[in-house]
């Protein structure tokens, strides 16, 4: 054993060691600490969650790579969201997924660092405002919400280590916390349960459903309806009618028409042209109906939006459906 490269952590206790901790030969100290990484994972026994510090480094890594990427649009141009979507998969997912299969998401404040990292992408990829309607961001780009994915590679790894060999030490490993479990034990079956639970839409699981494969398959297609239901009726909003409208073709039955790379992105090569387009679906542009449902009376209450006349040829409401197949007063905007 290197002593040099040697560390040691306690657990569960507030009070120093009484002395310090040597090998059999009686040469220098072995090192303690509060915080250490071992494969890329940052474990920590000063914090609440043993992998609360290995949320944050994850989170300023895929940050920086953010940033990195899209100060290089001053030398390359705008980056465009097929493009942008296969860097995001490259560069920002691995860091946002790493340890998933170990650290289960039960620390609420962990996972929102990476979610937050995930939306200032995305967000920026679509030329979104930071306070932009967060479903638009996983309907238009096909990139799943970070949440749902991380438990997804957490249950494939149950997968994997069940249909091993019954001597295979991971297969091993997996049994015993399936048996901790069922002793009442809190462990990381527990936390796969915690997690499921507490998504926004939340899945139910029995523990039976991990002692098999196709039990384990089940849960991935129930969290998968889960995500595809979530970011569907984050979509269901008054403020973007076309978003969510009836003729997209969208269902919640199907994780595949909620989460696709949407045409207008991908055809639509004036970036220009596709950034307007992602405004205007996701009500973040100059029409009357949004102005006035920004503003506030001067007691402080919102304005009324079903008032907001067209300023051009005196229609009712000048909204997103107005503007595109109604309003004919200015021939530059009639096709």
């Amino acid at each position: 054993m290197s002593v040099p490269k040697t560390k040691y952590m306690i657990f569960g206790s507030e009070v120093e060691p009484a002395g310090d901790l040597r090998t059999e030969r009686n040469e220098e100290p072995v090192n303690i600490v509060d915080r250490f990484p071992y494969c890329g994972v940052t474990f920590s026994s000063n914090t609440r969650h043993l992998f609360e510090h290995h949320y944050a480094v994850m989170a300023g890594k895929a940050t920086s790579v953010t940033n990195a990427l899209f100060a290089l649009e001053a030398h390359v141009g705008t980056l465009s969201v097929p493009d942008g979507a296969q860097l995001y998969y490259a560069r920002i997912d691995p860091y946002l997924t790493y340890g998933c299969e170990i650290a289960i998401d039960v620390d609420t404040v962990g996972i929102k660092k990476l979610e937050d990292a995930q939306l200032a992408y995305l967000r920026r990829l679509l030329g979104l405002h930071p306070r932009s309607i967060r479903a638009a961001l996983f309907s238009e780009t096909g990139i799943m919400p970070i949440r749902y994915r991380r438990i997804i590679l957490a249950l494939q790894y149950a997968k994997y280590a069940l249909s091993q060999q019954d001597s295979h030490f991971v297969k091993r490993t997996y049994q015993d916390a399936v048996s901790l479990f069922r002793q009442g034990k809190s462990g990381w079956v527990g936390d796969i349960q915690n997690c499921l639970s507490r998504l926004p839409v939340p899945v139910a699981m029995q523990v039976e459903s991990l002692e098999s494969i196709e039990g384990i398959e089940k849960l991935i297609e129930d969290v998968e309806k889960a995500c595809a239901q979530d970011v569907f009726d984050g979509m269901q909003s008054t403020k973007t009618p076309l978003l969510g409208g009836p003729n997209r073709g969208i269902s919640p039955e199907s994780i595949q028409s909620v989460l696709r790379l949407r045409k207008y992105l991908r055809f639509v090569t004036i970036p220009a042209h596709w950034k307007a387009l992602s405004q205007f679906i996701t009500a973040e542009h100059g029409l009357r109906v949004e102005i006035e449902r920004r503003s506030r009376r001067g007691d402080g209450t919102s304005a009324n939006t079903d008032t907001c006349r067209c300023r051009y040829c005196d229609a009712p409401v000048e909204n997103e459906l107005h503007a595109l197949f109604e309003c004919n007063r200015l021939p530059s905007l009639v096709a």
